[in-house]
């Protein structure tokens, strides 16, 4: 049986000997959800299926997994909200992991939509 070395544990607790009895805390495996996290929407491309006629405005172009977020004129589309669609597009990479699906990076797609502008990205 292949047992699994706790390398970040072990980083973690270097560090945290590092910086024993200084200005500075080390914390391990620290949980960083707060609160649950939504990904306004989710377009998945499923089998060898017919492609659509047309598409939205902004939508040209969908991959295997598209990741959509959605800010209505009293939300700003900043940096701020690109930031957390690609940190959604990193959890759900994880849980294609865990589930074994092999999802190579060209296969997914980033929108940014709102009323007053709307954008498309393929790749970062």
């Amino acid at each position: 049986m292949l047992r699994m070395v706790p390398w970040h544990r072990w980083f973690g607790l270097l560090l945290a000997d590092f910086f024993t009895g200084i200005t500075y805390e080390v914390r391990l495996e620290e949980e960083l959800s707060l609160k649950r996290q939504f990904l306004d929407v989710l377009i998945l491309r499923w089998g060898d299926g017919p492609e659509p006629e047309s598409l939205p405005d902004g939508l040209e172009g969908l991959g295997e997994h598209n990741l959509v977020t959605y800010k209505p004129s009293a939300e700003s589309l900043d940096s701020w909200a690109l930031d957390e669609l690609f940190g959604h597009h990193v959890n759900y990479r994880k849980q294609l992991r865990e589930q074994n699906v092999d999802a190579p990076e060209l296969a997914f797609r980033f929108y940014a939509v709102s009323p007053t502008t709307h954008a498309a990205c393929s790749n970062r």
